[in-house]
């Protein structure tokens, strides 16, 4: 609700002081207010719910569209201490001819306006015509990315549905593809240099505000798909698809875990995920059934700017860190906690699964 607070104003690059556009939350907003208490008269005006258009290219970054639970919420508080956040609206009318001639684009806001609408719909056959019009701040912006930047700051306050790592990653993704150089990159030559991954991680920074891992997860989830990878990626779900259709062992399962022709597969995404992660699972399903056998299909997740050496130090911590959980001195001479090690094809010649084989002592070798 509206009485939570979130993010400090930030500004796009090449805004002076006097051309800041205000992020449309609730902390925000104070903050203007607290330097200049007639911030909302002088900058906000009002219009009738039916003059205002939520379109589907632009309206919002979020990829999940309307949470209406987020409404509910949205109308109990709006009921209870009417709209105090203005929202975010073009400055100018749709042309004549065109669908929506007449109204006014929303770029911020979407919940609370949904929110306006059902309680103008339930009060107005009673006479109640409070919420017939809405306090709106119109404005507008040089390019797309700043039109998106906004949005996905407008997202970032506590009591909102917030922007999630698949909506930035899209932005991100868009503006690669789009042919705008995101600091000197593009989505043809993103890979070319190992460096260009701390560009598009200061990219972001300045950008967004985002710090730490979140970032790795924006830029990964953006190139995911990109055909000038070194390194094929892929995630969790088109792993076991490709494990599911190219394996030689009858497994045919839908997820991780499920037991298919007496066998269970983990996916393992770090050789830092065999303790507890994958030995908790085989150990657990191996106890439920000691005739099922466990299959490891590991994948390096993050190839942003690695080699092919990279690649190799990586199956070598995995094969490591399975052969000392097999040899753990918990376990009996005979018993292992994973049967098959598999690692996804990800150099360009590699086309199928790479089993990995065993050593006469039972240790897995690559």
């Amino acid at each position: 609700m509206y009485m939570l607070i979130g993010r400090t104003q930030s500004t796009f690059n090449g805004q002076n002081n006097d051309q800041r556009k205000i992020h449309m939350n609730l902390q925000n907003l104070f903050f203007k207010l607290k330097k200049d208490p007639k911030w909302i008269d002088n900058n906000t005006t009002h219009m009738l719910l039916d003059h205002l258009v939520i379109v589907d290219d632009g309206g919002q970054v979020r990829q999940g569209g309307i949470d209406a639970s987020h409404v509910a919420d949205l109308e109990a508080d709006i009921l209870l201490n009417g709209q105090i956040v203005p929202i975010t609206v073009s400055d100018k009318l749709f042309s004549p001819g065109h669908e929506h001639e007449g109204k006014f684009a929303v770029y911020e806001g979407n919940h609370r306006l949904e929110a306006l609408r059902n309680l103008n719909r339930k009060l107005s056959p009673e006479g109640d015509d409070r919420f017939a019009m809405v306090r709106v701040y119109q404005t507008n912006f040089a390019s797309s990315l700043e039109k998106r930047s906004y949005q996905l700051e407008c997202n970032e306050h506590v009591t909102a549905k917030s922007s999630s790592d698949e909506d930035y990653a899209l932005v991100l993704q868009n503006e690669l593809k789009s042919g705008n150089k995101v600091s000197g990159l593009t989505w043809k030559n993103f890979d070319e240099k190992g460096s260009n991954l701390d560009l598009l991680k200061k990219w972001c920074k300045s950008h967004w505000k985002i710090n730490g891992n979140r970032i790795n997860v924006i830029i990964k989830k953006a190139l995911y798909g990109n055909p000038n990878a070194k390194l094929k990626n892929y995630t969790k779900y088109s792993l076991l698809d490709f494990f599911k259709n190219h394996n030689n062992i009858g497994w045919a399962g839908k997820k991780a875990g499920e037991e298919c022709n007496n066998y269970a597969v983990y996916t393992m995404s770090s050789a830092n995920h065999v303790f507890p992660n994958l030995t908790g699972n085989a150990f657990k399903v191996k106890t439920d059934n000691s005739k099922t056998k466990t299959v490891a299909v590991c994948w390096e997740t993050s190839t942003l700017g690695k080699s092919s050496k990279k690649m190799k130090e990586f199956r070598q911590r995995a094969v490591s860190s399975v052969n000392k959980a097999n040899a753990s001195a918990l376990l009996d001479k005979t018993a292992t906690l994973v049967d098959k090690l598999v690692f996804a094809p990800q150099l360009k010649r590699e086309k199928g699964l790479i089993w990995v084989q065993k050593d006469s002592n039972g240790k897995f070798i690559f």
